[in-house]
């Protein structure tokens, strides 16, 4: 039980790190941004998954979460006002948040990283 809390205050720290060295805006309400939302597919360790990222909600086969908290990277809007985000979703199912930080790449391409999850 040690271990993980103390993984949780890690990981939690770690956050925190990270976002404080970026340029970024708290948005006061979770929502989405358009830019991130559709039917997107990938490859996860070989394989096929698809997820599906609407204005509040990230869902796939892996975890389902909606959006908590997003902080958008002020430093890489492009010309059509699209940018990235880190985004903290919160799963009822398994009652953790996992964060995503999702890059803006071109209208068909969107990368991600995600941390591990860490429960409430």
């Amino acid at each position: 039980m040690a271990k993980l809390q103390s993984a949780m205050i890690r990981e939690s720290a770690l956050l925190l790190i990270f976002l404080s060295r970026h340029l970024f805006t708290v948005s006061s309400e979770c929502i989405i941004p358009s830019h991130f939302q559709g039917d997107w597919f990938s490859m996860e360790s070989g394989t096929e998954l698809d997820t599906l990222i609407n204005d509040k909600l990230l869902s796939n086969r892996v975890f389902e979460g909606t959006c908590s908290e997003r902080f958008d990277h002020n430093g890489t809007i492009d010309a059509d006002g699209r940018f990235s985000s880190d985004l903290l979703l919160f799963s009822q199912v398994s009652n953790c948040y996992k964060c995503y930080q999702m890059l803006y790449r071109t209208p068909n391409i969107v990368q991600y990283k995600m941390c591990e999850y860490f429960s409430t």
